[in-house]
């Protein structure tokens, strides 16, 4: 599997556990983006337009650094095209690894080794396939 394979299925399953009511490192940015999940899964309030990321200086840096992400990835057009996805690609692995640490560390509180195990076995599976992905498309 790609890389693009790799990303949108990891994306999708954070964003997955979010809804389910497990705390992810996804959550503060949905609150900010005003999305709130309640403990259960359900979602409490989606109000974009009047959340804090539009009335902060927040929602003009992150316009702002799209807008410079757009032109740099104009710029080197010509160039190693790699280097522009390096920032999403650290920053969703550092989602994960702070998703995967929580979730191991509330499965290892129920004291079920099996339950640990088969969690530990899944998320590292899934970590070592995304380096491995990583590796394939920046040494091609």
């Amino acid at each position: 599997m790609k890389l693009g394979g790799w990303t949108i299925m990891l994306v999708v399953m954070i964003v997955f556990l979010s809804f389910i009511g497990i705390d992810t490192s996804l959550s503060p940015l949905a609150e900010t983006m005003g999305i709130y999940v309640n403990s259960t899964g359900g979602v409490v309030k989606a109000d974009i337009e009047s959340s804090s990321m539009w009335n902060e200086t927040s929602g003009i840096l992150a316009t702002l650094g799209v807008t410079s992400l757009i032109g740099i990835g104009l710029y080197v057009w010509t160039k190693d095209r790699k280097v522009t996805i390096v920032p999403l690609i650290t920053w969703l692995a550092g989602i994960f690894l702070t998703s995967f640490w929580t979730i191991i560390f509330k499965v290892s509180e129920l004291n079920v080794w099996w339950m640990t195990a088969l969690t530990t076995l899944l998320f590292g599976a899934l970590s070592i396939g995304y380096i491995f992905a990583c590796l394939d498309y920046f040494l091609n």
